[in-house]
């Protein structure tokens, strides 16, 4: 086997190579992977390479399980929310774990989410939390497109007028004024009224 052999990066099944994790008694070179899951397992190379492994060991118990859905978009909605939130070698951990968000027990079984939260209405929603700062439960998820998701973002200004409350895009597009524009009055002072309202 060659020594410049790298699978850093490389998906096998549900399986994707994060580095290289030493060598097994017989010099065969070990991998560190991250399952779909969220789980982490080492693999040595021909394993993965001749698809004898392919997960952590979920597909063989989703395999063997009632919902059969182990494929499907929703199962993989499920996995990635499970392993950003439980799994600190996440890519994105340090935005959901790391920093609090957790997965409620019930939905720590896929079953329950699936009844919880049915499909997906169209592949342009994905999920989304109301309440950025709160974990993932029914409460607090819906299914949401990227404009609904824009919107909801910690980074969002939001501004009130007349008893309504929006971001600043949403104010831009029901004013007709850019959001720079709206931006630029609030910078000099001008109160939300007169920047919303002055042509």
């Amino acid at each position: 086997m060659s020594k410049k052999l790298d699978l850093t990066g490389q998906t096998f099944g549900r399986l994707t190579v994060l580095s290289k994790a030493g060598t097994d008694k017989d010099s065969k070179t070990i991998w560190e992977c991250l399952c779909e899951c969220g789980q982490t397992k080492l693999v040595i190379t021909n394993r993965l390479r001749r698809g004898i492994t392919q997960s952590c060991g979920c597909l063989y118990n989703d395999v063997h399980t009632k919902h059969s859905r182990s494929h499907s978009p929703l199962y993989r909605v499920w996995s990635q929310m499970k392993g950003r939130c439980t799994n600190p070698k996440h890519p994105k951990y340090a935005s959901y774990g790391g920093r609090g968000i957790t997965v409620c027990d019930r939905w720590l079984d896929f079953n329950n989410f699936q009844q919880d939260m049915g499909e997906r209405p169209s592949p342009q929603h994905s999920l989304d939390r109301k309440d950025n700062d709160k974990g993932y439960c029914p409460e607090n998820c819906r299914w949401a497109t990227s404009a609904e998701q824009a919107n909801n973002k910690r980074t969002n200004r939001f501004l009130t007028y007349q008893n309504k409350t929006l971001t600043l895009k949403q104010w831009s597009d029901h004013s007709g004024l850019s959001k720079a524009k709206i931006r630029q009055r609030l910078e000099r002072g001008w109160d939300i009224e007169r920047t919303l309202t002055t042509p």
